[in-house]
């Protein structure tokens, strides 16, 4: 009769843990790689450049200055920074948000291939 030993079982333990490990190890990996090499892209939707030219001088520099990170990170760049717009009646939109003139702003965009595009509907919340 087979009897499952300790070490047995210590080392289907050590066995999973580590296929864990190298998982998660790769994984990391090839984020590190994938955004080391893809520079994504951000560009303002024809309608959004009215918008942007209306909001103040220190919004517009905030806003700006928010790309850098979304424009390194692309799709990992995750909440606070960005997260998935409610309500919308499109698919997969998500929200810029960053903080500028005494509170936070939200602004429409997409991600399709290498680029974000920021859409108008920007507000402050």
């Amino acid at each position: 009769m087979w009897n499952a030993s300790s070490a047995g079982m210590d080392h289907l333990k050590n066995f999973h843990e580590n296929l864990v490990y190298e998982n998660l190890v790769f994984d990391i990996v090839c984020l590190i790689r994938h955004n080391l090499i893809m520079r994504w892209n951000a560009y303002f939707h024809p309608r959004f450049k009215a918008e942007f030219d209306k909001l103040s001088n220190a919004v517009q520099d905030e806003l700006l200055a928010s790309l850098k990170p979304l424009r390194e990170y692309g799709p990992a760049l995750g909440r606070p920074e960005v997260d998935t717009l409610k309500g919308s009646t499109y698919a997969n939109m998500k929200e810029l948000r960053f903080k500028a003139g005494g509170g936070v702003w939200h602004l429409p965009l997409t991600r399709r291939d290498l680029q974000f595009c920021l859409w108008p509907g920007i507000s402050q919340g």
